[in-house]
C-alpha cells in the first residue's frame, strides 16, 4: 500500500495518520480497490493516494480521474453552508408548519433558509 503526502503544515500528523488508517480499510477490505483524499486548511494541502486504479490493476495517482454520479444533494449542500457561512442565509431552528409528512414523521421540525439581506 502506497501512501504519497504533498504537504502537511498545519494539518495534525496524527489525524491524518488516522484518516489514512480508515481509508486503507476500505481498500484492504476489498470494499474499493483504491482512493484518493485530500485535505485542505488554510490553503495547506494535504493529498493521500491509496491502492490501484482496479482490483490488479494499475496503482492509483494523485490525477487519476473518476467518474462522480449524483452529486447534486453534496454539491447544493456545500453551496448552502458557504451562504450561510458569508451571512446570506440564516438558519432558522424551527419551522410552526405542521409537516407534510407520513404520520410516523410528524411532530419533527425541520429546518429552513431564510434570507437575510
Amino acid at each position: 500500500m502506497e501512501q504519497k503526502m504533498t504537504s502537511n503544515g498545519g494539518l495534525s500528523k496524527a489525524r491524518l495518520g488516522r484518516m489514512h488508517g480508515i481509508m486503507a480499510t476500505h481498500v484492504e477490505s476489498g470494499e474499493v480497490p483504491g482512493l484518493v483524499t485530500l485535505v485542505s486548511r488554510d490553503g495547506e494541502i494535504h493529498v493521500d493516494v491509496i491502492g490501484s486504479i482496479a482490483i490488479d490493476g494499475a496503482p492509483m495517482q494523485r490525477d487519476t480521474i473518476f467518474r462522480i454520479t449524483s452529486m447534486t444533494k453534496p454539491v447544493t449542500a456545500v453551496a448552502a453552508m458557504i451562504l450561510v457561512e458569508e451571512s446570506c442565509f440564516r438558519i432558522a431552528i424551527q419551522s410552526r408548519k405542521p409537516s407534510p409528512r407520513p404520520a410516523s414523521h410528524r411532530g419533527r421540525y425541520f429546518q429552513r433558509f431564510r434570507r437575510t439581506n
